[in-house]
């Protein structure tokens, strides 16, 4: 038997979070509910990671929670950064010795008179950082043509630049284009919709996405039904491309 040190120092991340005005009159915004379960009393540090030409003004925020608290952000990024509208990715750091700490995220539009159902947002672990990942699911093609919208996104948690690409494929599995993205160090980025920036027209029922990057990143894809603005989170996949 081997003994190994545990890792002190826990980072969750959830790859987009956003306080921003869609392209078709939504707004989108994030909850974030983190709670100590501990009995003793905790700090956990919250940070917002955004673009690289847009950078963050604030780069961390530590919180204290009481023991076994629970503390719910209707909208973290004006609530814990004050910032009023933007977008990027959220990272919760803690100290693991008095054992895990909670956390959950969702996103919905608030618009008073059309509200969405909202969608879950992923808390991942540095694990789960990838090089490639398929996407399906895009569409199911109730909204016609043009109804639904697809963004892609991806975090890149390291401290180098990452070069990274989505590929639209159609029904049949050809691949239509690429769409190429430099993400810097620590940066968000996100293409509004991809299907549209790869000159593919938009998103059918069986097409699909693959991604492939140069280092472990937080690749994610949100489809939009431009009818009511609901969006679903699109778990990225192994990927099943050669």
């Amino acid at each position: 038997m081997e003994l190994s040190p545990s890792q002190r120092f826990v980072t969750l991340t959830v790859p987009t979070a956003a306080s921003v005005d869609g392209a078709r009159g939504e707004r989108f915004r994030t909850t974030l509910v983190l709670t100590n379960p501990a009995p003793t009393t905790r700090r956990i540090d919250v940070a917002l990671r955004c673009r690289a030409d847009q950078p963050c003004s604030t780069a961390a925020v530590s919180l204290l929670f009481a023991p076994r608290e629970t503390r719910v952000f209707a909208d973290a990024l004006l609530e814990i950064f004050g910032k009023q509208s933007g977008a990027g990715a959220l990272e919760v750091t803690y100290e693991a010795t008095p054992g895990p700490i909670v956390v959950s995220a969702r996103a919905a539009t608030v618009h008073a008179e059309r509200p969405g159902n909202g969608m879950a947002l992923p808390v991942l672990p540095s694990s789960a950082a990838r090089v490639t990942a398929t996407f399906v699911g895009l569409s199911d093609g109730r909204a016609g043509d043009g109804g639904t919208r697809v963004n892609g996104g991806v975090y890149n948690p390291s401290t180098t630049a990452v070069f990274v690409g989505f590929t639209v494929h159609a029904e049949s599995g050809e691949a239509l284009n690429t769409v190429f993205q430099m993400v810097g160090p620590g940066a968000w980025a996100q293409i509004n919709d991809l299907f549209g920036a790869a000159g593919a027209g938009s998103a059918r029922p069986g097409s699909f996405v693959t991604f492939t990057s140069e280092a472990p990143v937080f690749p994610f894809l949100i489809s939009i039904d431009n009818r009511s603005g609901d969006s679903v989170y699109l778990e990225p996949r192994e990927s099943f491309q050669p």
